[in-house]
């Protein structure tokens, strides 16, 4: 229960600064970096060497490519003695950045990224001798401090002490039509960093689309929804079934394929009627006998505090 009140909390920042790139604004993005990377260091970029982080950032340095007419410049891991031009598609703290510097040998790298934080490229600009300048398309807004509020400086102390990142914050949840970076948090009760969910669906993100998500996260729309959810309760999906939590009273159900069938289409009728008609269709069984099905299951959820109770509930 503590890993997923803690993941509710994370679930809440992310789409609060969710922010996505698709393809088309990738492109925009490339050619905004290249202008940031000539202002830097003149027209004549193609006198450096490229190379990418693996796996975004050869998408990335593919754009980017085309956008400075780069040819014989991609890495080919010779001439080492030339400006290596590390390009990236995002970077939140830096460690991916510092693990593939570790493997190069050049004596000046230069990080080109579509997204960062100024500090988080401050950061890697004093900590790494060799790296000449960081260059980003945009700047990521660091949301810690008004998430925070009074816990902020506490909260960053034990992070910092916690790992050996360049830059500790809470900024955009960027994300990508070919990537969607990690999430981590701190789980108290195993005393460890542990990997948080992620929120495209496979059909907005390549990396998504060959790994299932252990347990995705049913977002309803309360306006078109019969439903009317319990502030503090999470619904997953796992193994084809249903599990709900409420994280008050920490008592989590996985309901049966029936309960969860009356969930699923309770979710997206208007109101207890029609999804009394639509289960009773799949089942060829009486709309009436479902209803009353229905209204006994929703009083149940009710009385687990899984459903709020309304004056003028769909249910009386």
């Amino acid at each position: 229960m503590a890993r997923i009140a803690t993941l509710k909390w994370q679930l809440a920042i992310a789409n609060r600064v969710f922010k996505y790139v698709g393809y088309a604004q990738a492109e925009i993005d490339c050619e905004i970096l290249a202008d940031k990377l000539r202002d830097r260091f003149g027209q004549d970029v193609t006198r450096f060497r490229y190379a990418a982080i693996p796996r975004g950032g050869l998408i990335v340095l593919g754009m980017l490519s085309y956008v400075l007419g780069l040819y014989g410049q991609i890495d080919s891991r010779k001439g080492r003695k030339k400006t290596l031009v590390v390009v990236d598609d995002c970077a939140l703290s830096g460690l991916r950045f510092r693990e593939y510097l570790q493997s190069r040998k050049e004596p000046e790298v230069i990080f080109a990224v579509l997204y960062s934080h100024p500090a988080l490229r401050s950061a890697i600009e004093q900590r790494e001798s060799r790296v000449a300048a960081c260059v980003s398309a945009h700047d990521l807004q660091d949301y810690a401090p008004e998430l925070f509020g009074d816990r902020y400086f506490s909260w960053k102390q034990r992070w910092e002490s916690r790992s050996d990142e360049y830059w500790v914050g809470q900024p955009d949840h960027v994300s990508f039509a070919w990537n969607e970076p990690d999430l981590s948090f701190w789980n108290e009760s195993t005393g460890r960093v542990e990997a948080g969910w992620h929120l495209l669906p496979p059909e907005q993100c390549l990396k998504r689309r060959n790994h299932k998500q252990l347990v995705p996260v049913q977002v309803m729309d309360e306006a078109e929804s019969a439903m009317r959810v319990s502030e503090n309760v999470l619904v997953a999906e796992l193994n084809d079934r249903l599990l709900v939590a409420n994280l008050l009273t920490k008592k989590c159900f996985q309901l049966s394929d029936v309960a969860t069938t009356m969930w699923r289409t309770l979710a997206v009728s208007g109101n207890i009627r029609s999804a009394a008609q639509v289960i009773a269709s799949h089942y060829s069984a009486d709309p009436s006998m479902i209803e009353q099905d229905l209204r006994v299951f929703i009083r149940g959820l009710e009385d687990q505090a899984l459903l709020r109770k309304e004056v003028g509930s769909f249910v009386s």
